[in-house]
């Protein structure tokens, strides 16, 4: 935890992926999503897809992050994104039980 007298306690990684370090992984991440080989070639060194991202951060917003650093925050990224996922399909059959449920009770107040 990183503490300053008078203002609230801020977590090391809210620090390290603040919401400029966030937009630069997002972009980063969508151009260097890797569908075909594991390697990417770039001014004739061969590079992984978290060094080609770490670069792009540091160009970007001048903070310099390892290869661990961008791969766990991969992991996070993705976890947060199948619970964003999931609840998104648990309201559906909420909204499609409650819509089940509700048209078979005007349905038997019509009887």
């Amino acid at each position: 935890m990183l503490t300053s007298p008078g203002l609230p306690t801020i977590s090391e990684s809210e620090v390290l992926w603040a919401k400029d370090v966030e937009d630069a992984f997002l972009e980063a991440l969508k151009l260097y999503s890797i569908n075909g080989p594991k390697w990417i070639y770039k001014d004739g060194k061969k590079l992984g897809r978290n060094k080609l991202i770490s670069e792009d951060i540091k160009k970007k917003c001048g903070k310099i992050l390892t290869g661990k650093q961008i791969s766990s925050h991969i992991q996070v990224y993705k976890q947060r994104n199948k619970v964003k996922e999931a609840n998104k399909s648990l309201t559906k059959i909420k909204v499609d039980l409650f819509l089940t449920f509700y048209n078979k009770t005007i349905f038997f107040r019509d009887l």
